[in-house]
């Protein structure tokens, strides 16, 4: 009797371990779910804002010209919703876990000697001196890149990276499996590299050897999300802090590629952020 009891009472105990297990899971799907909700109602109010905004200046420039005022028009604002950028409408789905939340992780074997990878491989900073290392096909011997260790050819993924904004040059984005290794590397999309660049005080993208535009300020941004679509040949940044868009490079990608990141100065870090 006494030791039914115990396997009783150790058959309870296992049973409330999984209750309480399943109950932390259930609420940290809809702490995630709930994040991401909140992006989407973000997305929603600065939306009716714009279309409130295009109906005030239709006005103003009615009674510029002293015509009579038009009557009102309806604006159906939830079809006009419906034409934000695809990358918007993905995001929403993020809630449904519709979109690859990736678990990046650095590939040290593809890091420049200047380049520390910490042993979780979640961290990146960019050292004073090059390190003694082997010669190694996958690295990067003069400029100073690394790799993730994940790669990607079809579905949509999306991740984000803490950056030190008191470093003065580094870019993230993502990079092809056969871009150059060896030498200089000019991080375009003919090398193979779709980059978001910071460089002193702003960003900037670069299109081509010759062309470089800079991008509208964004204000203090310490986290930068990446948003991969493969199918649709698309790489886009956002704030991560207010999943405001920041470029969007729209380019036919035939061959996998790789979570990427430069780092151009002495101290510059990169933390790996968590899906």
């Amino acid at each position: 009797m006494v030791h039914l009891t115990a396997i009783t009472e150790h058959r309870a105990h296992e049973l409330e371990k999984k209750i309480k297990l399943e109950r932390h899971r259930v609420e940290a799907e809809f702490a995630q779910k709930q994040e991401f909700l909140d992006i989407d109602r973000q997305i929603f109010l600065s939306r009716i804002e714009l279309e409130e905004k295009g109906l005030d200046r239709i006005l103003d420039r009615c009674e510029s010209i002293k015509m009579e005022v038009p009557e009102l028009i309806h604006v159906d604002i939830r079809s006009n919703i419906c034409n934000l950028p695809r990358q918007y409408l993905i995001l929403r789905e993020l809630a449904k876990t519709k979109v690859n939340l990736v678990d990046l992780m650095l590939d040290p074997e593809t890091a420049h000697p200047s380049i520390a990878v910490s042993q979780d491989l979640k961290n990146a900073t960019c050292m004073s001196e090059n390190k003694d290392l082997p010669n190694n096909p996958k690295r990067f011997d003069t400029s100073p890149c690394v790799l993730g260790t994940e790669g990607f050819t079809v579905d949509i993924h999306f991740w984000h990276v803490e950056v030190d904004f008191a470093s003065s040059l580094w870019a993230l984005g993502v990079a092809t499996k056969s871009v150059r290794r060896r030498g200089p590397l000019c991080l375009i999309p003919e090398e193979g590299v779709w980059a978001l660049e910071f460089d002193q005080d702003h960003f900037q993208i670069h299109t081509s050897p010759e062309s470089c535009d800079q991008l509208p300020h964004h204000g203090n941004v310490s986290c930068i999300g990446v948003f991969l679509d493969c199918d649709c040949g698309q790489v886009s940044f956002y704030s991560a802090d207010t999943m405001s868009l920041i470029h969007t490079f729209s380019h036919t990608i035939n061959e996998e590629v790789f979570p990427f990141f430069y780092l151009g100065s002495e101290g510059v870090h990169f933390t790996m952020c968590p899906p």
